[in-house]
């Protein structure tokens, strides 16, 4: 489960045995680049920032990316 605190710019991960535990869950917090949603965000090793889009059920990475780190792409 995801708790998402625009005000607060934090998105909480619950783990769903957790959630139901009652814990808290683990913190990120968020920037913004006007109203589109920043994480900081790791792929395959190379450190970026990431475009949330909690209504997208697919991954994206632009071409600027991909051309800086090929190592990314499936084989």
């Amino acid at each position: 489960m995801v708790t998402i605190d625009y005000a607060a710019s934090r998105m909480t991960i619950h783990n769903a045995e957790q959630s139901q535990a009652g814990s808290r869950g683990n913190n990120m917090p968020i920037a913004f680049s006007g109203t589109q949603p920043i994480l900081k965000c790791t792929l395959s090793g190379f450190d970026g920032a990431c475009l949330l889009d909690t209504g997208s059920a697919a991954m994206m990475v632009n071409k600027p990316f991909i051309d800086a780190h090929p190592a990314v792409l499936p084989r």
